[in-house]
């Protein structure tokens, strides 16, 4: 399936099925909330097309199911997407009829202050390093750990893209 045919089945199904909220409580260590774009349904086939289709969208997710609650309740599949960047990412794509829901995911989404697409603390893009900033020292020892050991895919994903250079030909990071 193509991304807009995903995206289009996203969309219908949040919009028939899905539920968009925040909730917030006071924990142990403070105020915490929870932001959440869930979708519960009582047919394993569209959980798992509804997943499919988030994957196809490069869009994380957690899912699970339980049985029914009493004899004759129906067994349920959950499929949540809750990470900051997935629900960025998901507001990016989908189109949605129920304008109360999209207007909840935008709050949701600009309620993150942390989703951003460079370094958390200076701003500037993941391949750049900026003097005096933490973040950047961190991430860059990091990636050269993990490219130390050969793994570039890994150290992509635990510390954001890594641009290669060719060195030969004059190119400098």
């Amino acid at each position: 399936m193509d991304e807009e045919g995903a995206a289009a089945w996203v969309s219908g199904l949040i919009d028939a099925d899905g539920c968009v909220y925040s909730h917030q409580w006071e924990g142990a260590r403070g105020r915490r909330e929870r932001r959440v774009v869930t979708v519960t349904v009582t047919d394993m086939e569209i959980a798992d097309h509804y997943a499919d289709c988030l994957s196809t969208l490069n869009i994380p997710y957690s899912r699970y199911d339980r049985p029914g609650a009493r004899p004759g309740y129906r067994h349920k599949w959950t499929v949540d997407v809750q990470v900051g960047r997935a629900l960025k990412r998901l507001n990016e794509v989908a189109v949605f009829q129920c304008g109360r829901k999209r207007l909840r995911l935008q709050e949701i989404v600009s309620s993150f202050s942390s989703i951003r697409d460079g370094c958390a603390g200076c701003g500037c893009p993941y391949n750049d390093r900026t003097d005096g900033c933490v973040n950047c020292r961190k991430r860059h020892d990091m990636r050269d750990r993990v490219l130390a050991k050969g793994d570039a895919k890994k150290a992509a994903d635990r510390c954001g893209p890594v641009i290669a250079f060719d060195v030969s030909e004059g190119d400098k990071p």
